[in-house]
């Protein structure tokens, strides 16, 4: 009996646990930021951070008992499910805007792409028969000689390195101000991508340790016992591994999700983790493509591909969506002009206030304009820090205030 759709249903279930765990993080830490800096408790005192945390932990736990039903191969691509219960997840608990021409057009494209790979994988391992795959120490040293197994860690470790990199230049540049951050928006979907990119990476890698070593403990107890597996070099050293990368993974989730919204970084996080490292975890390190035919890696391939593109373009659409939500708040915030001095009319009382600067008007000067502040009216200095440059991408105009009240100028 095959034993694959166990595996993939198991493989489901934790996804949407994973899902509702993120999101929980998510609307706790937005809900504590919106009280008074007095008011706010640390992340562990959260009840609802603890137990999105929790969720998240034990979702990890369900995904690998899926693993050793069903090959890495197919479980990737059927992950991606979690796209469907973030979607859901995330515009009820998070309020975050769901648009069925964008957001719902593409998560169509991802699930089609899912569903190719599923469709045209291996349903079962090299010598598995029906069983629960088991490897002795000889076998798994053997695996990790490979070729392909190098080429996966080295994958992987390309991976976090490079996104870890570049996330933190860019937060460097931006000195780690999130609200100048997020009006880039090559920028801020570089940092979005990245805390995805390395969660998905470190999931991957996880996954194919995990049954790695669920695999071998199996293997080894079978051959020699409990007195075998507590005895062999090869089981701790993957546990101090999987732990390690698995405590890596928790941190980077909570800190994304501390700055980035639950659409964007689980969502990049379930394609990159399933359908491209989960999946080669299967393809390279565990030797899966040797039984692929042609038209099976050729579905597959375009499959993976086909998933990969809706979710960048999803990343992207959602980074503008949410910048320029930001510029009409940004908008909203700045200071009125008083009266007195849009009519002319000069209090004495304000004749020894410093004189207000207004949006649009320099320092040291006035901007010559036709009533209109535009990006060729003004230049970026003489506006609040990024809004000259949000305009140019919002397409927002703002109506010119009246010239900077100088008091040793009578008036009329």
């Amino acid at each position: 009996m095959s034993l694959w759709p166990v595996g993939v249903g198991i493989y489901i279930l934790g996804r949407t646990t994973m899902a509702l765990g993120g999101n929980l993080q998510r609307y706790s830490m937005v809900h504590e930021l919106a009280k008074p800096e007095g008011e706010r408790r640390g992340k562990l005192k959260q009840p609802l951070l603890v137990l999105g945390l929790f969720l998240f932990v034990a979702s990890g736990l369900v995904l690998s008992a899926a693993l050793l039903f069903a090959p890495m191969s197919i479980l990737g691509p059927s992950g991606v499910i979690f796209i469907v219960a973030n979607g859901v997840f995330a515009n009820q608990l998070n309020h975050e805007r769901f648009i069925w021409k964008e957001d719902g057009a593409l998560s169509l494209m991802i699930i089609a792409g899912v569903v190719m790979c599923i469709v045209a994988a291996p349903k079962q391992e090299k010598d598995q028969d029906g069983n629960i795959k088991t490897f002795n120490e000889d076998e798994i040293l053997d695996l990790l000689a490979q070729p392909t197994a190098f080429i996966f860690f080295g994958l992987v470790v390309l991976c976090v390195a490079g996104f870890l990199t570049a996330k933190t230049c860019i937060l460097r540049k931006f000195e780690h101000d999130w609200e100048k951050l997020a009006l880039d928006v090559r920028c801020m979907t570089v940092v979005s991508l990245s805390y995805g990119c390395i969660i998905g990476a470190l999931g991957g890698f996880n996954e194919t340790v995990t049954k790695s070593l669920f695999a071998t403990a199996g293997g080894i107890v079978s051959d020699d016992g409990i007195v075998g597996l507590l005895s062999s070099w090869i089981f701790y050293l993957m546990g101090f591994t999987l732990l390690f990368s698995f405590l890596f993974q928790i941190w980077t989730v909570t800190k994304g999700l501390e700055e980035c919204t639950a659409l964007l970084v689980l969502n990049t996080q379930a394609v990159v983790e399933d359908c491209v490292f989960g999946s080669m975890g299967g393809l390279l390190y565990f030797q899966d493509y040797h039984r692929f035919d042609q038209t099976g890696a050729i579905v597959y391939g375009f499959g993976v591909l086909t998933a990969t593109s809706a979710i960048l373009a999803l990343v992207y659409i959602r980074v503008r969506r949410d910048r320029g939500e930001l510029a009409k708040r940004q908008l909203e915030l700045q200071p009125e002009v008083p009266p007195e001095i849009k009519m002319g009319v000069v209090d004495k009382g304000l004749q020894d206030q410093d004189p207000p600067t207004a949006v649009g008007v320099p320092a040291n000067g006035v901007c010559e304009s036709n009533g209109q502040v535009t990006m060729e009216d003004c230049r970026d200095d003489r506006l609040p820090i990024g809004l000259a440059s949000l305009m140019q991408v919002s397409g927002v105009v703002v109506s010119k205030p009246p010239p900077q009240y100088d008091p040793t100028v009578p008036v009329g």
